[in-house]
């Protein structure tokens, strides 16, 4: 784990500032997660992302397809690898240093 540097389109950080701003990432430094209100939505898209697919049928009623179960183990294994990082790096730091997605 480390701290690097990434150069984002100012459109880009506008973007993700504002998604974090509407609550998709909860608790503060260094404690954050995921909202759970979304949560459902993150694991669809990873399921999507591994070539599964997702319908609407109703208004919060999603039908999920499955992707390739790898695939999604990988990216819930990523997302908690990020998570625990930007918790740990804050923690040490003593205040937000890493942006948290």
């Amino acid at each position: 784990m480390s701290v690097v540097a990434v150069n984002f389109a100012s459109d880009s950080f506008e973007y993700v500032s504002r998604l974090l701003e509407l609550g998709a990432v909860v608790g503060t430094p260094p404690i954050l997660t995921i909202n759970p209100s979304i949560r459902p939505l993150v694991d669809a898209l990873y399921e999507v992302l591994a070539g599964g697919s997702v319908a609407v049928t109703a208004p919060g009623v999603l039908t999920i397809k499955s992707g390739v179960p790898q695939t999604v183990i990988d990216l819930r294994q990523m997302e908690a690898d990020c998570t625990a990082s930007i918790n740990t790096i804050n923690a040490r730091a003593g205040f937000s240093l890493v942006i948290e997605f």
